[in-house]
């Protein structure tokens, strides 16, 4: 925790001292333990908002085009402090800003969302029920003292709340905001309660303010947690301030609680960042401490990751297996084929990461895109394989290769309406027409180079809707075209592409190496790990325990794991408190000596049809049989919203029933597919292709009827 020399506004400074008696403090009075309570960014981003990087906060705090600015300037990062003056909001008043902070992003509707997004990350409102914020604002504040949070469940666009009045204090201030308590403004339509994906913190609505914050947690309110802090001998009523010695000299944290009565409080110490704490006493209006004997001392929460298996899979990478050449950018041979752009080169520059942390010499593609068709967006292209190029001798393996890994950045401001989102299209061997995934949210400011690190799995990044993307197929069949759509700017528009990969799962037979990364500022901290799956529940099977934090990898003995897919997660505790996490990706277990499967089908085509009343005439079942030889273990997906297959997985000699539903669909003939796949599989995918014919009312049999 940082020695910071605390200037407090009290309104109107008493000189006197209350009383002859000498205010003592009693309690703590010694070095008191306290668990930390479990906070939402250290369990589940697995990184304390200690603003130590600008990650620690919602990107949308740089928000200055696009809706809803945060009229803040000044922004920075640096010593472990946020630091931005507030803007001024017009329409507002003269001395008013509307200055608000993100906490936790909201994703924009309809967009693929990838990376720290509220949607990605929800908070469990009923688990995280205080915000506790160490800050700075300057005083006075006079002219509106309270500030508000707002919260939603389903994007900032469609729901949102604002909650009742937080009373704010100029100076260095220590908030226990317990959010419940705060009710809502009377215009919002739920409490908090239920699973958000949004937090916003608006603490102070005049211009020209500089607000500071050292560190914020949102965390559990539990008795568990508390500390009671008493004194003796005041003549009145108290303030209650925190420091971390026990010296008045140099400053202190900040005011705890103002006017407080009686001789003692219990507050949520477990709720304040992890450090010493004394807790100084003076009576109210006063600058006469007395400080505690003792002081309390909160844990430190271990914090693990599991970096292999990671949701960026193996070092399996498809172009650099079928051809010896990464797409890391280095020369011209990592590009099939551009469109739409003027100076394309690769080059030599220097960019940061989101976090704030800097990287030179970086060898990337970078380019301009060219100005769009009047009343068009942008339309950048890097294709990476081409089917007139590469892609005619090399396809790629959609249920082998399907975890993308692309870094990239744009010029200038971030908008999204503008054009701040790029889009992976792909085409399948068997299809002239291509997939077009949802638009994917690129962060950038103007004046230096943002690298966004952008990592999903192929295989469910979802596709824009209708005729946004020509074909729905999906990550399926063999394709032979990939390409890399930057931006949608209409002016032209700087981007830089960096490394690129298409990955495979992580695969074992008789032993796999796990590896983690552990911050642990105690020391001593000990890893159990586990596998289970489906990557969810914390349930599995004990794989090791009582490791070494500091260890950082361990050697699974697989040999006697049956074969299957399965996910690894890590138990970290150092004694006190825990954390678990786990990894982004699978691990697949394929014995050796267990032989290859390979998918049977009875039928590779299906053909179904609707009768006026809607209902199904017929619906169909297909044999999925094993082949090969090993264990047939395979998933099957409909690539339309009308197709049903089920059951969704299964192994050898199981029935696949697959089905439609002509809701909302009008009279017509349809094409779609289902996709068996098993990744160990000699031939997967393998595609059952479906028509469904849809007949207009009063026609029984004869398809389309008169429309």
């Amino acid at each position: 925790m940082k020695r910071l020399l605390t200037a407090i506004w009290l309104g109107m400074i008493v000189l006197a001292v209350w009383g002859s008696a000498q205010i003592t403090v009693t309690s703590p009075s010694v070095r008191t333990n306290v668990k930390a309570a479990p906070d939402y960014a250290t369990e589940v981003l697995r990184d304390p908002w200690d603003m130590n990087e600008r990650t620690d906060l919602g990107w949308r705090i740089f928000n200055t085009v696009e809706q809803y600015p945060s009229y803040l300037s000044n922004i920075s990062f640096s010593g472990g402090l946020f630091s931005a003056v507030t803007a001024y909001t017009p329409g507002g008043g003269a001395t008013y800003s509307d200055a608000n902070i993100s906490i936790l992003d909201s994703a924009y509707p309809g967009t693929a969302v990838i990376g720290k997004f509220g949607s990605n990350y929800p908070i469990d409102a009923s688990k995280y029920t205080v915000l506790a914020i160490r800050m700075y604002l300057t005083p006075p504040i006079s002219s509106w003292p309270e500030g508000q949070l707002y919260w939603s469940r389903n994007t900032i666009y469609n729901d949102i709340t604002v909650s009742g009045d937080i009373p704010m204090f100029g100076g260095w201030h220590i908030y226990l905001i317990d959010i419940p308590s705060l009710g809502t403004n009377g215009l919002s339509s739920y409490p908090w309660a239920g699973m958000l994906d949004s937090l916003r913190f608006d603490p102070i609505v005049t211009k020209d303010k500089t607000i500071q914050i050292d560190w914020m947690r949102l965390v559990q309110k539990n008795a568990l947690y508390e500390g009671t802090a008493t004194w003796a001998g005041n003549a009145g009523n108290v303030d209650l301030y925190l420091d971390n010695d026990a010296n008045a000299g140099n400053g202190n944290l900040g005011m705890l609680k103002s006017n407080q009565p009686g001789t003692s409080t219990t507050f949520l110490v477990g709720g304040l960042t992890p450090g010493d704490y004394y807790v100084a006493v003076a009576p109210t209006g006063t600058q006469t401490y007395s400080y505690s004997p003792g002081y309390f001392h909160v844990n430190d929460p271990p914090v693990i990751s599991i970096t292999k298996p990671s949701e960026e899979g193996s070092d399996q990478d498809f172009i650099t297996t079928k051809t010896g050449n990464p797409w890391d950018m280095n020369a011209a041979g990592d590009i099939d084929l551009t469109m739409n752009l003027s100076n394309p080169q690769f080059t030599l520059i220097d960019y940061q990461d989101m976090a704030g942390h800097a990287f030179a010499g970086n060898t990337v593609f970078q380019a301009d895109s060219i100005a769009a068709v009047p009343g068009n967006v942008g339309d950048p292209i890097v294709f990476f394989l081409n089917f007139m190029y590469r892609g005619a001798t090399y396809k790629i393996d959609p249920v082998k290769y399907h975890r993308l890994t692309f870094k990239m950045g744009i010029a200038g401001t971030h908008s999204t309406n503008d054009g701040s989102m790029a889009r992976v299209i792909w085409k399948r061997t068997d299809e002239s027409v291509e997939n077009v995934s949802a638009d994917i949210v690129i962060r950038h400011t103007a004046g230096t180079w943002i690298m966004n690190k952008l990592v999903c799995d192929m295989a469910t990044l979802p596709l824009e809707t209708g005729a946004g993307s020509p074909s729905h197929s999906g990550w399926t069949g063999q394709i032979d075209s990939f390409r890399l759509d930057p931006h949608e700017f209409s002016t032209p528009r700087a981007f830089f592409i960096d490394d690129v990969r298409l990955a495979a799962d992580w695969t074992a037979d008789a032993s796999f190496t796990i590896q983690w990364a552990a911050q642990d500022a105690d020391g001593g901290a000990t890893v159990s790990l586990y596998y289970d799956n489906n990557a969810s529940g914390f349930d599995g099977t004990l794989i090791a325990s009582g490791l070494a934090a500091s260890a950082g990898s361990y050697a699974w003995n697989t040999s006697a794991v049956p074969g299957g897919t399965y996910y690894v997660y890590a138990v970290i505790s150092d004694g006190t408190n825990d954390n678990r996490a786990y990894g982004g990706g699978p691990v697949i277990i394929a014995h050796a000596g267990g032989g290859v499967p390979t998918i049977g089908l009875s039928k590779i085509s299906v053909h179904l049809g609707a009768t006026q009343n809607g209902a199904a005439t017929d619906a169909d079942a297909v044999l999925v049989t094993n082949t090969g030889t090993g264990v047939l273990s395979w998933q099957a997906a409909a690539n339309r919203d009308w197709i049903s297959a089920t059951p969704a997985s299964g192994g050898h000699n199981a029935l696949l029933q697959i089905g439609a539903s002509r809701t909302n669909l009008a009279p017509g003939s349809y094409t779609g597919s289902v996709t068996v796949q098993d990744p160990a599989a000699a031939n997967s995918p393998q595609i059952i292709s479906v028509t469904y014919d849809v007949y207009a009312a009063g026609a029984d049999s004869a398809p389309f009827g008169s429309f």
